[in-house]
């Protein structure tokens, strides 16, 4: 067996940080404001997750 030495990681950059703050902001803000008519208040918090999803995958990218 070989001994390997666990690798360092990197720093995360700010750029993480205010990516994850912007997305935690649409998926729990959604959700503090008022739904338009068709939607309900639980229907305004599922538009938020699915944002916040789509801007995600979209970071991925």
């Amino acid at each position: 067996m070989s001994a390997t030495t666990p690798e360092k990681k990197a720093p995360l950059s700010l750029a993480y940080y205010v990516h994850s703050l912007v997305c935690l902001c649409i998926m729990f803000g959604f959700g503090l404001l008022d739904p338009v008519e068709p939607l309900t208040p639980l229907g305004m918090r599922l538009v938020g997750v699915f944002l916040d999803s789509v801007v995600k995958f979209k970071s991925m990218l």
